[in-house]
């Protein structure tokens, strides 16, 4: 019988925040979680053990990962891949199988470009988190009529228009990655260092009084190894919120997980193992994904109206 979603956020403890410029990071902890033997989409990309191309004939909403290591591979929500015929982001989290080949369900995040080789080159940042709730928003909706893991693509597109313009980055195709390659010094003062996080499986996220996002992994040597990653995202948001105001208290903190707690799974295959969980309420939206009665690894947003 697989775990709740209710049942693994209980155990959770808020520990003390850290303090990141204007972002307030509040680790969440429960002094156990499992272990697990996955490389994640960076690593492997490091490794030179998997590879991302265009489908035979290229299409937007897809593209073939190919994992050729010896171990699963987890590919996080609002991965960028960048290269090939136009950079994607992924519209889900997903766990690939050793050896495996499957199409891998994506966006654009490069609106001014189709052209240039079959070959993704590899993967800067996961974006940031209210690209990642209008992604998960849209997904829930494609899902719930049948449409597979499809994201609202030109929200997606307004998005991306929407920050480039916001932070005063020019890009000549309209691409997040050359939003996050250009800002890669200012997202670098918001790293955390990583025996902070030593024991922590997820983390609460605020910028201000304003809780941005939740992220949970099930081993807390994954979630530290996807930290970097996530607060690359978290720090584009952050720099949309100059001032810095007094963090959410404790308690608000405690009814932002009891109202995620609260909410009923939609539940769907996943993209290679495993079952993708899909929550949604007025006013958040998350997903998480489960595998072999454990839920690997989960994250939640306000919902963008």
């Amino acid at each position: 019988m697989p775990v709740t979603l209710s049942e693994s956020l209980a155990k959770l403890k808020i520990d003390d925040p850290l303090f990141v410029r204007n972002l307030t990071v509040y680790p969440l902890s429960n002094g156990g979680g499992i272990k697990i033997n996955l490389a994640t989409f960076s690593e492997a990309m490091d490794a030179g053990t998997v590879s991302v191309s265009e489908l035979e004939v290229p299409t937007v909403e897809e593209v073939i990962l190919d994992n050729q290591g010896s171990e699963p591979l987890f590919l996080l929500d609002g991965e960028e891949i960048f290269g090939a015929q136009q950079t994607r982001v992924t519209t889900t989290a997903a766990l690939i199988d050793a050896r495996t080949s499957v199409p891998v369900p994506v966006a654009c995040i490069e609106e001014g470009r189709w052209g240039g080789s079959s070959s993704f080159e590899g993967s800067f940042s996961s974006t940031h988190p209210r690209l990642r709730s209008i992604i998960c928003r849209g997904v829930n909706e494609s899902l719930r009529s049948g449409k597979s893991f499809r994201a609202p693509q030109r929200l997606i597109w307004d998005e991306v228009t929407r920050k480039l313009t916001s932070l005063e980055v020019s890009s000549a195709t309209s691409s997040l990655h050359d939003l996050a390659t250009t800002l890669a010094c200012e997202t670098d003062r918001y790293m955390v260092d990583p025996r902070e996080l030593s024991n922590a499986q997820g983390m609460i996220v605020a910028a201000g009084k304003e809780i941005l996002g939740f992220e949970y992994a099930a081993d807390s040597d994954l979630f530290k190894r996807l930290t970097p990653r996530l607060l690359r995202g978290y720090a584009l948001d952050a720099l949309e919120r100059r001032s810095v105001g007094s963090p959410p208290a404790r308690r608000e903190l405690e009814r932002f997980l009891g109202r995620i707690s609260s909410l009923e799974p939609s539940t769907y295959p996943g993209v290679s193992l495993g079952q993708d969980w899909r929550f949604e309420d007025r006013r958040l939206v998350g997903r998480a994904l489960v595998d072999k009665d454990n839920i690997l690894q989960a994250s939640f947003f306000p919902a963008v109206n």
